[in-house]
């Protein structure tokens, strides 16, 4: 009989158990709903939308004297760059380079300091790389003759392109980031967003604007735009990809007049070349560059197939498709790594390449 008196007295005393964890459950004490609702998330901000004319409020730059120390730590990245071996030309060793822009013979990079990417320096290319600047925040770049033109934050600075200068902030927008930049002439043509702008939103938000580098106030060339892209300019109209899907525009650099369309699909780079507008065509039945004469058109093919990236050798179209780069007329070469970048320069094109190690610059003579 005293087993199963027992076993009757388990059972009795699990049941009781699991009703008094039950009971506990349901009623916790008040020391832990309070502590539970101490702990709940605040709910999430809603979402500040600017106004286009406080994402364009400026401010006059001013000269800047240089960070030594920065300057210091750009050299001595700079100078861990490792070497390949390769049948190629290195322009620039393994760094993390992640930029390329040229104007004529000049060819800059920017380089990362570090995997954050809390600093950055602009880098000439030139039969051996050289430093020009060390900056912070630095997010567009592009050069106009010897000048080197990049966005760093929401402001745009100039230095010609060489270390013994001093960075000249042209102009600031306190609420904007710079995105892309094109030049030609005296002005300087910028894609502004929102600082904290998410850059897969669909939100019309961004603004291309115009500013002049002997000074005066920035003009508004056109706000409210989704998704813009890369910028180009000629010195009388700028050129812009935006929308979703993306389409080619122009508009004045005097301001004041609606965009109008040029091709109802593109993709960047853009270029500007002897009139002509060259892109990518995104298409998946007719992938391709395409060209457009800068007063409008149909647009006409220039190179068909899968493009990655492209440039101008001149006048000649040079692509990239994975590994292979292909120059008009259908000399190819085999590149280490797919490219992230290209552009022409007088003698070569530069190439901005992914390897096995990490990325690096080549120089391919035409």
């Amino acid at each position: 009989m005293r087993a199963p008196l027992l076993l009757i007295g388990g059972v009795v005393l699990v049941g009781a158990g699991i009703g008094l964890s039950e009971w506990a459950r349901r009623h916790p004490p008040e020391r832990k709903v309070e502590d539970q609702e101490a702990k709940a998330e605040p709910p999430p901000k809603p979402k500040k939308t600017l106004s286009p004319d406080e994402l364009l409020k400026a401010e006059p730059g001013e000269s800047e004297p240089r960070d030594l120390e920065l300057l210091q730590q750009g050299q001595a990245t700079l100078d861990k760059a490792e070497q390949l071996t390769t049948n190629l030309t290195v322009a620039l060793g393994i760094l993390r380079t992640r930029m390329l822009a040229s104007s004529g013979p000049v060819v800059l990079a920017v380089v990362d300091h570090d995997a954050k990417g809390t600093a950055q320096s602009v880098v000439r290319l030139d039969g051996h790389a050289r430093l020009v600047t060390s900056r912070r925040g630095l997010s567009a770049l592009t050069v106009l003759g010897e000048l080197a033109l990049w966005g760093e934050r929401g402001g745009i600075y100039a230095q010609p392109a060489a270390q013994d200068e001093k960075p000249r902030s042209v102009v600031r927008f306190p609420n904007a980031r710079v995105t892309a930049l094109a030049a030609s002439g005296d002005t300087v043509v910028a894609a502004l967003v929102p600082q904290d702008f998410d850059p897969f939103s669909t939100d019309a938000e961004a603004a291309l604007v115009a500013v002049s580098l002997s000074g005066g106030a920035p003009r508004p060339l056109a706000t409210k735009l989704v998704r813009l892209g890369d910028v180009a300019t000629d010195g009388e109209s700028a050129f812009f990809i935006a929308g979703y899907p993306a389409t080619l525009q122009k508009v004045s650099l005097e301001g004041g007049a609606a965009p109008s369309e040029l091709s109802a699909r593109a993709d960047g780079p853009l270029l500007v070349k002897d009139g002509q507008l060259f892109f990518k065509d995104p298409s998946m039945t007719s992938p391709g560059v395409q060209k457009v004469s800068i007063s409008g058109g149909a647009p006409t093919v220039v190179s068909k197939g899968e493009v990655d990236r492209f440039t101008l050798e001149g006048g000649q179209v040079v692509t990239s498709f994975g590994t292979t780069l292909t120059r008009q007329g259908g000399k190819t070469s085999e590149l280490p790594g797919s490219a992230l970048a290209l552009v022409g320069a007088e003698q070569s094109t530069y190439a901005l390449v992914r390897t096995s190690s990490g990325a690096a610059v080549f120089s391919l003579p035409r």
